[in-house]
C-alpha cells in the first residue's frame, strides 16, 4: 500500500505528497535500489539537486544499470557545468541502450558546453 500510494501521487505529478512515502520506503528498505530511485526522482522533480544526487547515486551503487537515475544525474551535472561527469553517465546509458534518444540529446548538449 505504501508503494501504491507513492506511485499514485507520482502519477499525478504531486511530488510533494509522494515525498514522505518515498522517505518511509527508503527507511524500511534502505538497500532496495528502486526505493532510492523513487526518492531520488521525487527530489529531482522538486529541484532538490543535492538530495536527488545523493539518492540517485546510491541507487546506482545498488544497481548500476538504472538508466533513469543516470539520465537525471547527467541533467544535474549539466546544470552545474560538470560536463565530464554528465558525459560519464550518458555514455554508460548508451553502453546498455545505444538507441536511447534522451541520452543522445543530452550528450549532444554536453558536447556543446
Amino acid at each position: 500500500q505504501l508503494i501504491e500510494q507513492m506511485n499514485r501521487y507520482i502519477g499525478q505529478k504531486d511530488f510533494r505528497s509522494a515525498h514522505p512515502f518515498a522517505e518511509r520506503l527508503v527507511g524500511l528498505l534502505p538497500e532496495f535500489p528502486d526505493a532510492r530511485l523513487s526518492l531520488g526522482n521525487i527530489l529531482f522533480y522538486q529541484k532538490d539537486w543535492d538530495g536527488a544526487r545523493k539518492e540517485l547515486s546510491r541507487a546506482l551503487e545498488l544497481n548500476p544499470r538504472f538508466t533513469e537515475a543516470r539520465l537525471n544525474l547527467a541533467e544535474i551535472h549539466l546544470s552545474r557545468g560538470e560536463v565530464s561527469e554528465a558525459k560519464f553517465h550518458l555514455q554508460a546509458v548508451l553502453k546498455y541502450d545505444s538507441s536511447n534518444q534522451t541520452a543522445h540529446a543530452l550528450l549532444q548538449k554536453a558536447t556543446k558546453n
